[in-house]
């Protein structure tokens, strides 16, 4: 990852109320991975849970190891000044633009290796079929 150079930052994020963090992903190296993990998880490409599988009335997907906070598609200029990823344990915070990892930014320089562990680490987190009752 590369420190974030705010020139190549979408206008519209910034315009909208995104806070870029201190370092680019390049969405090409890390989204597919992400993507994967949305699905296994049972969220759709957005982060929201899959209605299909889960109903149509379910909160934010948070537990004690990560968050998800989809990007809020409301003219609420204050709605996407938080972080849409957080990796609990490790402080690891990411922000997009509309789309997972579009004018992705991170909180800390990791690499791909490093995020492959904290998304299997969300997936552990999850209950898993057997266990929901």
């Amino acid at each position: 990852m590369e420190k974030t150079n705010m020139e190549t930052i979408e206008l519209g994020y910034l315009m909208g109320g995104g806070k870029a963090l201190d370092f680019d992903m390049n969405q090409a190296a890390y989204q597919d991975a992400f993507l994967s993990f949305l699905d296994e998880a049972g969220f759709d490409s957005y982060g929201y849970p899959n209605p299909v599988l889960t109903g149509p009335y379910v909160p934010v997907p948070e537990n004690d190891v990560f968050l998800i906070r989809p990007w809020s598609w409301t003219p609420d200029e204050t709605a996407n000044t938080a972080p849409n990823f957080v990796h609990k344990p490790t402080g690891t915070e990411v922000r997009w633009y509309k789309y997972p990892l579009r004018d992705g930014t991170c909180s800390r320089n990791i690499t791909q290796a490093e995020w492959d562990e904290i998304l299997k680490d969300c997936l552990a987190s999850l209950p898993k079929a057997s266990e929901e009752g």
